[in-house]
């Protein structure tokens, strides 16, 4: 595992969710963060780590900052022995967790003889197998066995494989080809050098050519009649030549099989170097990627899209008082922002503390969906919560309306584990996420009587046929409507 992370990559994978809270509830307090390390680490890597050197500190760090426990007791927690019953009761609840099972020896077997089919035939080294190994339990939700034994099993499937190719190209071999090989070995091994001396044996058909002269080319003329008349056939050997490049990868891909993929942004630095002299601008590498999907054959996915899931009055309700209970005031501003304004999750880390307008009770977004700026209200009983908020952080130089406590803005998924932790707390059957809130908000607008031309401008969404009814209405017959309205808004 690669030891630097940045704040986006830790809360896009090490960000604990409502499922993994839940799961350490019946964790002792000293080893819940070790227990919540092993899950993350395993998710991620698809095995537990060996030591505690695998897991990175700032990894350790941003995972005891969410359960509010001490660094310490990710090292108290590795100092106990892996076959212990403690030990092996969690590593088996992680698994059923994951929905992983140990393996077997008949998937070691099924392994081995999958390495043998793709990659070793390949001509792939011993580092691109043992990461193939790694991948291909993975994929089958089988926990890997220990380190040593991955190894045993790469080094078994290489002879495996050389065994086979010796035994294919003997039996290719025809007997009279095989008389002649014998010879040569024969010859090689006669302690009589003067008796042979102006035969070709196995030693000197092995060896390089000499110096460019009349007697090393009159040499190298010999060998090469000696392989004439041994008259071998490479026809049954050819498939097991090492194939390199790119037909490895085609090779492999064509039987559904891909060999382990280089990391997004290697990958990326890798083509800018092809591309940089050619100074691309967005529209050549979109029409490049177009073509590159049509070579690779890989299909454009295309997401259905579904309603979303509202929560009841009631349920919203329950859920803002569970939050409200908490005390956590910077989490009730985010939830209460995206409740009263309607704002994408995507929106929302983006708003800067120079975007809220409290005289007029508006935030300006910049740059959302569709490279569109726009206006939202909020209430006015909400501006002084709003206004004590903001001139905190402006006391501590802050440049986002909502920071971590990494002092940079959140991210869409750290919002979203936020919601999705209140809605634990509260026992909801649903999971409560941004989107939900923003659909809740403009549904219950709509239920109040308001225009969908009023509500257009605030949704940010746009379309042909409504694009002349909003156009020309005023923001401020808009806010009038709203303000009117949110005064019975449950929360």
């Amino acid at each position: 595992m690669k030891q630097k992370w940045t704040h986006r990559e830790l809360e896009e994978s090490w960000m604990l969710s409502t499922a993994e809270l839940k799961l350490l509830d019946d964790v002792s307090h000293k080893n819940r963060l070790g227990f919540a390390l092993l899950l993350k680490f395993f998710q991620i890597e698809g095995h537990f780590p060996e030591s505690k050197k695998e897991i990175p500190q700032a990894c350790a760090a941003f995972i005891a900052e969410q359960l509010e426990s001490p660094v310490e007791l990710f090292f108290a927690f590795f100092k106990y022995g892996w076959d212990d019953r403690t030990s092996r009761h969690r590593r088996a609840e992680i698994r059923n967790f994951c929905g992983y099972r140990e393996a077997t020896t008949n998937d070691t077997k099924q392994i081995s003889d999958w390495l043998v089919e793709n990659y070793i035939s390949s001509g792939a080294n011993e580092q691109q197998i043992q990461a193939a190994a790694y991948q291909r339990l993975k994929e089958l939700k089988i926990e890997p066995p220990e380190r040593a034994r991955i190894d045993r099993l790469v080094r078994s499937a290489r002879k495996r494989h050389e065994a086979q190719v010796f035994e294919t190209i003997a039996r290719a071999i025809t007997k009279r080809v095989r008389k002649r090989l014998d010879a040569l070995i024969e010859i090689d091994e006669d302690e009589d050098e003067n008796e042979n001396e102006q035969q070709i044996n196995f030693t000197q058909l092995r060896q390089g050519p000499g110096g460019a002269n009349l007697k090393s080319i009159l040499h190298e003329l010999d060998k090469l009649d000696c392989l004439k008349a041994l008259a071998l056939s490479f026809k049954s050997i050819r498939r097991y030549q090492p194939r390199h490049g790119h037909k490895v990868g085609s090779k492999s891909r064509l039987r559904g099989i891909c060999m382990p993929r280089t990391n997004p942004q290697k990958k990326a630095r890798q083509l800018a170097k092809y591309l940089r002299d050619e100074q691309p601008d967005y529209q050549y590498l979109k029409t490049v990627f177009r073509h590159l999907r049509t070579e690779l054959d890989v299909p454009v996915l295309k997401i259905s899209k579904k309603l979303p899931q509202l929560p009841t009055e009631d349920e919203l309700k329950i859920y803002y008082e569970t939050v409200w209970q908490a005390d956590n005031s910077q989490d009730l501003l985010i939830i209460k922002t995206l409740l009263y304004t309607g704002a994408r999750v995507s929106e929302l880390v983006n708003i800067k503390l120079t975007d809220v307008d409290f005289k007029r009770c508006q935030i300006r977004i910049d740059g959302g969906k569709g490279d569109k700026d726009r206006i939202v209200p909020f209430p006015e009983p909400f501006k002084e919560l709003l206004a004590f908020h903001s001139k905190a952080l402006k006391a501590e130089g802050a440049t986002y309306l909502f920071e971590s406590t990494w002092k940079k803005n959140y991210t869409d998924r750290g919002i979203r584990k936020i919601l999705e932790r209140y809605a634990l707390a509260a026992g909801l059957d649903k999971s409560i996420s941004p989107h939900m809130l923003r659909h809740f908000l403009f549904t219950w607008l709509k239920k109040q009587g308001i225009d969908d031309a009023l509500i257009q401008p605030y949704s940010g969404h746009a379309s042909r046929k409504s694009l002349e009814v909003y156009s020309n209405l005023s923001l401020t017959d808009a806010q009038t409507e709203y303000n009117q309205a949110i005064r019975r808004f449950p929360v």
